[in-house]
């Protein structure tokens, strides 16, 4: 973990002056960026961006940078996704930028956020890292190692896990008392991923850490998360199939089945950083290759994310005989591809 010297304290396990320990910055006290795409459909092997945001604050949420996209697809828009995020198969064509510009921008603003160390949070992380790595593959490009990444979906399925109703970004705003209005474009969603996950870190001591080591853990909860929904999906239907990588997903194969759900990540164990520094989560064996995070700037700054406003945005709804969905559960959709399992009624367990 990033570390200073924290002056004029007293180090209550030591009993000496705070000049002589280390004081331990979470990610939520330092820089950090929110990424969010709105597309053509749910599937992310098949969706084309329509709008992208990134937006990069500082330690105390103040807005630094913001980038914002509107792409033609190449591809028609459906009315059902057009009706949520409102822009239309005609607009995306007279006003968007051509794909393949649009994902080399958004790409390269993701490159040049993780290499200077600083994490980027997405709801659903898998989903919009996802359809980005496609979306270069189509392009003939190459999509950034999303690395260090934190989820606010996989983070309160892990440290609320039994919290009953759905765990959509709008009903975990309202969960988290960030205010949610007109969320319609993915800048909306961006702000309020980053209050939410802000909020989250501040109720949890569990989310308060460095990036890189988070980032990690969610790679196992998710991997978990998705074995677990899948046992329960599988009471009724033997052949489910939950992928629980994160935060990318593989492309499928034409002639492969369906990749089972993986082992769930074994249990990170504390090795020294370089330096002999603070202690820090080994990732397991084998990882991707990712950049060192950068540096912790010299003193801590406040953290204090402004709620943002926005509204309900509408859900799309499954259909009924949808062979996957447990008898008495309900599953709602965002545009992105986010089903959230609504647990509301009495007679059901969390899954």
């Amino acid at each position: 973990m990033p570390s200073l010297t924290a002056p004029g304290a007293l180090n209550p396990e030591l009993s000496v002056p705070a000049g002589t320990f280390e004081y331990m910055l979470s990610w939520h006290e330092l820089p950090r960026a929110s990424f969010d795409l709105e597309t053509t459909g749910r599937d992310p092997q098949e969706a084309r961006i329509v709008t992208a945001s990134i937006i990069l604050v500082d330690a105390s949420g103040g807005i630094l940078k913001h980038h914002e996209w509107l792409i033609d697809p190449g591809v028609d828009i459906p009315e059902e996704a057009a009706a949520i995020h409102g822009i239309s198969t005609e607009r995306a064509r007279a006003d968007g930028i051509p794909a393949r510009l649009g994902v080399a921008e958004i790409i390269q603003v993701l490159q040049d956020t993780f290499a200077a160390g600083v994490p980027v949070l997405a709801f659903n992380a898998a989903y919009d890292f996802t359809v980005l790595a496609r979306e270069a593959e189509r392009c003939g490009l190459s999509a950034p190692v999303p690395f260090p990444v934190i989820d606010p979906f996989i983070m309160d399925k892990q440290a609320d896990r039994y919290r009953r109703g759905k765990r959509t970004l709008t009903a975990m705003a309202e969960h988290y008392g960030v205010a949610f209005e007109n969320a319609h474009t993915s800048a909306a969603d961006v702000m309020a991923t980053l209050a939410v996950g802000a909020a989250m870190a501040g109720a949890f001591p569990l989310l308060a850490q460095d990036a890189a080591s988070l980032h990690q853990l969610q790679t196992g909860w998710a991997a978990e998360q998705a074995a677990s929904f899948q046992s329960y999906l599988r009471r009724r239907d033997p052949e489910a199939v939950i992928d629980g990588t994160w935060p990318v997903k593989a492309a499928p194969t034409s002639t492969s089945a369906p990749t089972p759900i993986p082992t769930p990540a074994p249990a990170l164990a504390p090795e020294l950083a370089p330096g002999g520094s603070a202690p820090v989560l080994a990732a397991p064996s084998p990882a991707p290759p990712v950049p060192d995070p950068a540096p912790a700037p010299a003193t801590p700054a406040a953290a204090s994310t402004p709620a943002a406003a926005f509204t309900e945005p509408a859900l799309f709804s499954l259909p009924a005989e949808n062979t996957q969905v447990p008898a008495g559960v309900r599953l709602a959709e965002e545009p992105d591809g986010q089903l959230a399992l609504d647990l509301s009624e009495d007679t059901l367990a969390p899954a």
